[in-house]
Formats: C-alpha cells, structure tokens, sequence
C-alpha cells in the first residue's frame, strides 16, 4: 500500500515514520519509507486505521510495477487534503470532488469570467452572497443551518442566495449550475487562503 505524508524538517520525517510503524503495529525500521523534497512516501503492508495528528494520504494496493500511479494518487490526495485542512488517514476516493477543485486552472478562468465578475467588481456586499452560498452549498442547502453557521437571520440567507443567482446566472435548482457554483466558490475559497 503507498502511503504519502509531508514533513516539515527531518525530525518531523522521522517522528511521521514513526506514527505510521506505531498505527500498524511494525517496527519504524521495517516501514519501506523515501524522501522527495518535503515528500515522504511509504510502502506499507496496509493503511492505517486512524491517525492522530498528522495527515497521510493513501493510495490504492497495486502491483509493484503499478506502484507509480499509485503513489501519484496518494499525493493527489494529500495535496487536496492539506488545502482543505484536514488530518488523519485520507484515500482519494474519500475526498469527493474536491480534488477538482485544484485542478483545471484555464477552465475556471472561462467560469469565473463568466459567472463571478460581477461579484468580483461590486464590493464587499458581493463577497458576503458569494461566501453566504458557498456555505450554504456545504450545509445541503438548508437555509437554518447556513444562517446558524454565520450568525445571521435565515431571509439574510435566502437574499444573498437569490442574489447569487441573479448576479452569476447560476441557478442551484440545476444540477449543472449547483455543480459549476459549488466548484467556484471552492477554487476562490482555496485561492484566498494563504
């Protein structure tokens, strides 16, 4: 099984090696483990159960002579999970779409020409409907949640969200434009993260 993780120094390479080895139960020296850069791949006869405090990406079990691809996987889904801040064990699959939130750099630049100029050139109302949808995107669309969420009053809610729809022509009753909205708002999310 490739297991993929980052470390920050040497001594956090080793102390992440050594995590893994305690979670499986082997011994840190028996643990097939190289650095690339800040990389730390791992060849390991199964993932983890859990992890704490750190984050290690697993990809899937594959022959040795497939173990490119699978490691590639892994680290896919090790970048995506640091950019969305999570920890633990995390497999690609778990990840849902936001793997594709990183990706397609040219496609979301036609997008957000698009749908989202106008709420890039109105001011500071516009970024609070902008970020009112994307989390009332991630709380399944109810309105309660998403207005518990920001501390504001549930018509706040449902205003800004209407108001998305009429400034970028996405419509989140469709299932293309929830989608297409859903993936902006995200990429922009991540891009203003430092």
């Amino acid at each position: 099984m490739p297991l993929a993780a980052r470390a920050a120094s040497t001594g956090d390479a080793d102390t992440i090696r050594r995590a893994i080895a305690s979670a499986l139960h082997v011994p840190a020296d028996r643990l097939l483990f190289a650095e690339v850069g800040a990389t730390l791949g791992f060849i390991a006869p199964q993932v983890p159960d859990h992890l704490t405090g750190h984050l290690v990406a697993a990809g899937p079990a594959v022959p040795l002579d497939q173990l490119h691809a699978a490691f590639a996987e892994a680290v896919l889904a090790l970048d995506t999970a640091e950019r969305f801040g999570q920890s633990g064990v995390v497999r690609l699959a778990d990840l849902g779409p936001r793997p594709l939130v990183l990706a397609g750099a040219q496609i979301a630049a036609g997008l957000v020409a698009r749908h989202l100029d106008a709420l890039d050139h109105s001011g500071r109302a516009n970024k609070d409907i902008a970020e009112t949808t994307r989390v009332f995107l991630n709380c399944d669309q109810q309105v309660r949640d998403t207005a518990q969420r920001l501390a504001v009053h549930q018509n706040t809610v449902r205003y800004r969200v209407r108001r998305f729809t009429e400034l970028t022509g996405l419509d989140l009753r469709r299932t293309e434009d929830l989608v297409t909205a859903w993936w902006l708002l995200h990429r922009r999310q991540l891009r203003d993260i430092p």
